[in-house]
């Protein structure tokens, strides 16, 4: 029984990485972009839904074998590989069934180091909101809100693919963090086990996560 259950829990847990994977290699390329509007540039003009042939180029760029499709999409009860314009939102928008059951943070990250990282997500998390208004809130990912909300920080005329990490910073002392900026810095150099001065979509993607 306990073998059964460990070997379900593995299988859940592929399922919910490769439906997250799948998930943020489509919003790399329409972040900040309302949830209908990227289905209205995914599917074909002369559908009224999104085949799993649509998918196929996020899935081969992600590195997810096309026939994990069914898996990634039962759980919106998408069938006959068509997908309606809700259930493909639901998809987008879900923030619950795209997390595995477990984190695999790196070893060397410290209790400390985890309590300041926790804290940085949960903070842009709970304050996202006050550059965005509720009503585009409820259009986008979660995530998508949330990057749009940290890049506005980097300074004028900065690349949007990134988030400087002095604008994380910049956020963490605007909103009353209880950490310095210095065990902040090296608590996200631990985190991704080199030194970066920026961070890329996926990269966001995966501290906020792993954190929040």
């Amino acid at each position: 029984m306990t073998l059964n259950k460990s070997i379900t829990k593995k299988l859940m847990n592929q399922v919910a990485k490769d439906r997250r994977t799948l998930r943020h290699e489509i919003l790399k390329d329409f972040v900040g972009i309302e949830s209908k509007k990227i289905f209205e540039a995914i599917k074909r003009e002369d559908l009224p839904f999104i085949t799993f042939n649509e998918l196929v180029p996020y899935c081969q760029r992600a590195k997810i074998p096309v026939e994990k499709l069914t898996d990634i999409f039962s759980l919106y009860e998408v069938f006959k590989k068509k997908i309606s314009p809700k259930k493909f939102i639901n998809f987008l928008e879900d923030e619950v069934t795209c997390k595995t059951l477990e984190v695999n943070l790196n070893p060397k990250l410290t209790d400390a180091q985890i309590k300041i990282l926790t804290e940085f997500a949960e903070g842009i998390k709970n304050h996202r909101t006050t550059a965005i208004s509720l009503d585009s809130t409820t259009e986008r990912s979660l995530i998508s809100n949330m990057w749009i909300f940290v890049v506005r920080y980097n300074p004028a005329n900065s690349n949007e693919k990134y988030v400087r990490l002095a604008s994380l910073c910049r956020i963490a002392a605007e909103i009353n963090l209880s950490f310095s900026t210095e065990d902040f810095i090296e608590a996200v150099f631990t985190f991704f086990d080199k030194r970066i001065d920026q961070l890329d979509f996926t990269q966001f993607v995966q501290l906020m996560q792993a954190f929040s």
